[in-house]
């Protein structure tokens, strides 16, 4: 609890509303909604790996504080971490297509 205090009460700190006329914009209500689904959707995948759920929370996380504080720059962190999220999970797919392709080819 003290924990999360801390780091509570560093948020505060850190956030503060800028870039305010962005969250006014219909269209950066609809892309944040399209992000919080589809890393929704990546929290829900049975993924046997550890700490593959990081990205797709910190993005949700970092979205949910811009929005609460209306702060540009932790949305554009958000956006940030989003486009990470996507790098990672499509090194996922793409690392597991080669691997069965690499078991498939093997006599």
């Amino acid at each position: 609890l003290r924990a999360s205090a801390k780091l509570l009460s560093v948020m505060e700190k850190l956030l503060h509303p800028r870039m305010v006329g962005l969250f006014d914009q219909h269209l950066t209500r609809i892309v944040t909604g399209i992000v919080f689904f589809i890393c929704g959707s990546l929290l829900l995948l049975p993924l046997p790996i550890p700490f593959s759920n990081i990205f797709p929370a910190l993005t949700v996380v970092l979205g949910a504080a811009a929005y609460s504080e209306r702060d540009g720059w932790c949305l554009a962190a958000a956006a940030v971490m989003f486009v990470l999220t996507l790098a990672f999970f499509t090194g996922l797919v793409w690392g597991g297509a080669e691997l069965v392709g690499w078991f498939g080819h093997s006599p």
